[in-house]
C-alpha cells in the first residue's frame, strides 16, 4: 500500500524550492506551482494506477519509464484521482504521450536524477512537507540556500544564545558565529570539530542522548561543569539525523526559545538530507568503481585517477575482516576517517563482507608506516565496535589491483591469528602454495605416476614408504634426523629409501623432482590431489599417517 505523510500547508513551488533543481525539475505544471501539496505517496508498480491516491498528493512513480504508454496511462489515472504532481526518473526525453496525458489530467510532471534512490527522495520530500510553511523562514533563508551555518546563525539570533548543529556522535556540522558568549566546552567543540570525548561521556551518563532519541520535543540538559543546555533532535521520520544544541546565555533565554528550536529542527533535517544525497551518490560511484578494480575488471589508470589517488604513487590494498556482529559500513567509515586524518590518500569499499582500502603511499612513507597507522586505526575501531579486528596489507599492487586484493585476503586467511595486522611478506610462502593448490584443484589433478607406484606398493604390501619419503624430505635428506622422527634405526631408514628409489625411479638429487614430490605430499595430506582409488586396499588417510 502507498505510504503517505505530510501537512496541508506546503505548495508545489515551495517543495521544488526546498529540494532544488538537482533533485526536482519541473517539466510541466498545468496549474502552476502555487497548488497545495498534502502528502507524498510512493506508488507501487504492482498497485492499480491511481489506487490509494487522494487530493494534493505528490506521487513518486517507481519503475515508470518516461517514454512508455503505460506511464502515460498512469499519469492520467493519478490526475483523475486528485494527485497534483507525479515524479519520474530523468532518463530519456519525455514522450509526447505523457506530456499530453499530464495536460489532459491537469497534473504536474517533475523529474529527478536517475541516480537518486527513491527512498532518499521520499525522506527529503517528507522532511520538506513536515516543516510549517505558514511561518516565514528564519533569517538567512537557510532552507533555500542549503546553508546549515545560516540556519545556526538565524536560530541563535532568535533565541539569544550560541547554537551548534551536531550528529549523534558529537561531530560538529554547523555553529552560529554572531559573537555570543561561549563556554570552554563549546570552544573546544568548535576548534576540534567535535564534542570532547570526556563531555560526550558525561552527556551519555546524564541520559541526554536517550532523551533526544525518545522525544520529538526540546530537551533540557544539565551536567555538572557545563552551562545549562537545551537540545532538540533533528529527525527524518523515525530516523534521528542529529541534534540542535543551544547553550543558555547568562542573561537567560527568550520566551520563544523552544518554539524557535522546534521550527529549526525540520529545516535542519531537510538540509542534512539534501546534502547527504550528492555525498551518497558520489560515494556509491567511487565504491562501485573500486569494486571493479578489485574484481580485475577494466583498466586501472582512469579509475585510480577518478578516485583522486596520485597516479605516480605506489598502491597497496588493505583488507579488514568485518567485526562480529557485522557492521562493515561503520567499519569502512572509521578506517577512512582515520587514514584521511593522517593524510593517507585512500578509497574504500565493501566486497564480500570485507572492507577493502586502496591506499596510495605518499612520498617518504612506506608500508611499515602504513602498518603502524592501520594498527592504530584498528585499536580505535575496536573500541567503537566492541569486536576484535584484523587487517592484511598486500605487496605493492601497481596496476594489478585484483592481485593486491588476493594478497591482502591471503594475509587474513593464512596469517597468524594472533597478529592484528599481517603483511604479505609473512605469508608469501604459504600464499604461493595456496596458489598452487588452487591451480591443481581447478585442474582436478592426480598425483604423478612415480608417486602412484609408491601408493600402490604401500596399499598392496602394507609398507610405509610414503611416510618414510615424507620424513626423509622433511629432514632435508638427513637419514639420522628422519630415522629419529620415525623412531626407527638409521639403517632401516636407509634401506627404505633405497627401496623407494627402486620402486619409483625418482632422482632425489634433482631439486625439481624433490620440489614436485614435496608439493604433492602436502596436497595429498589436504586432500587436494587424488590417486587411483580403484587400487586402494585400505584407507589412504590411515596409511599416510602411519610409520
Amino acid at each position: 500500500m502507498p505510504d503517505a505523510v505530510g501537512t496541508a500547508t506546503a505548495t508545489l513551488g515551495g517543495l521544488c524550492t526546498d529540494l532544488g533543481a538537482d533533485l526536482l525539475e519541473v517539466v510541466l505544471a498545468p496549474h502552476g506551482l502555487d497548488v497545495e501539496v498534502s502528502h507524498v505517496v510512493v506508488h507501487d508498480p504492482l498497485d492499480a494506477p491511481g489506487a490509494g491516491i487522494a487530493d494534493g498528493d505528490v506521487v513518486l512513480a517507481i519503475g515508470a519509464p518516461g517514454d512508455s504508454d503505460a506511464t502515460a496511462e498512469l499519469v492520467r489515472c493519478l490526475g483523475r484521482a486528485g494527485a497534483v504532481a507525479v515524479v519520474l526518473k530523468r532518463r530519456a526525453a519525455m514522450s509526447n504521450a505523457i506530456v499530453a496525458a499530464a495536460h489532459a489530467a491537469a497534473i504536474a510532471v517533475l523529474t529527478t536524477n536517475p541516480d537518486v534512490p527513491w527512498g532518499e527522495l521520499n525522506a527529503i520530500v517528507q522532511a520538506s512537507l513536515s516543516r510549517d510553511h505558514r511561518r516565514p523562514l528564519p533569517r538567512g533563508s537557510a532552507a533555500a540556500t542549503g546553508d546549515l551555518g545560516a540556519l545556526a546563525d538565524a536560530t541563535a539570533a532568535a533565541v539569544g544564545g550560541p547554537v551548534t548543529i551536531e550528529d549523534l556522535h558529537g561531530r560538529l556540522l554547523a555553529f552560529s558565529q554572531d559573537g555570543q558568549e561561549i563556554d570552554a566546552v563549546r570552544a573546544a567543540t568548535i576548534l576540534g570539530r567535535r564534542v570532547p570525548e570526556r563531555w560526550m561521556r558525561e552527556l551519555r551518563r546524564a541520559g541526554a542522548f536517550e532523551q533526544l532519541l525518545r522525544t520529538e520535543d526540546v530537551v533540557e540538559v544539565e551536567v555538572e561543569g557545563l552551562r545549562p543546555r537545551r537540545a532538540i533532535a533533528v529527525r527524518s521520520g523515525d530516523t534521528v539525523l542529529g541534534a540542535i544544541w543551544l547553550v543558555a546565555p547568562a542573561t537567560g533565554l527568550t520566551p520563544g526559545t523552544n518554539d524557535a528550536l522546534r521550527e529549526a529542527a525540520p529545516i535542519a533535517a531537510l538540509q542534512l538530507l539534501r546534502h547527504r544525497v550528492p555525498d551518497d551518490l558520489e560515494r556509491r560511484v567511487r565504491s562501485g568503481m573500486l569494486r571493479t578494480l578489485l574484481r580485475g575488471e577494466g583498466p586501472a589508470e582512469p579509475v585510480v585517477a577518478h578516485l583522486g589517488l596520485p597516479a605516480d604513487a605506489k598502491l597497496v590494498v588493505v583488507a579488514v575482516a568485518p567485526p562480529r556482529p557485522p557492521a562493515p559500513d561503520r567499519l569502512l567509515d572509521l578506517v577512512l576517517v582515520h587514514l584521511h586524518a593522517f593524510h593517507w590518500p585512500a578509497a574504500a569499499t565493501i566486497l564480500d563482507d570485507r572492507v577493502y582500502v586502496l591506499v596510495a603511499l605518499p612520498d617518504g612513507r612506506d608500508r611499515d608506516a602504513l602498518r603502524r597507522v592501520t594498527g592504530d586505526c584498528l585499536v580505535r575501531a575496536q573500541a567503537t565496535l566492541g569486536s576484535e579486528l584484523r587487517a592484511g596489507i598486500s605487496a605493492p599492487a601497481g596496476g594489478a589491483i585484483a592481485a593486491g586484493r588476493r594478497g591482502a585476503d591471503q594475509c587474513l586467511d593464512l596469517g597468524p591469528g594472533n597478529e592484528r595486522v599481517v603483511m604479505f611478506e609473512q605469508v608469501h610462502g604459504r600464499a604461493l602454495l595456496a596458489d598452487v593448490e588452487a591451480f591443481l584443484r581447478s585442474r582436478r589433478a592426480t598425483i604423478s605416476p612415480e608417486l602412484q607406484l609408491l601408493v600402490d606398493h604401500d596399499l598392496e604390501h602394507g609398507s610405509v614408504y610414503l611416510a618414510t619419503l615424507r620424513a626423509f624430505l622433511d629432514a632435508l635428506s638427513d637419514a639420522g634426523r628422519a630415522a629419529t622422527a620415525l623412531q626407527i634405526h638409521v639403517n632401516t631408514l636407509r634401506y627404505r629409501v633405497r627401496r623407494i628409489l627402486e620402486i619409483t625411479g625418482v632422482d632425489l638429487t634433482d631439486p625439481g623432482a624433490r620440489l614436485a614430490l614435496e608439493v604433492q605430499l602436502l596436497l595429498l595430506d589436504d586432500g587436494l590431489v587424488g590417486f587411483d582409488e580403484s587400487r586402494s586396499a585400505r584407507s589412504y588417510d590411515g596409511m599416510t599417517r602411519d610409520g
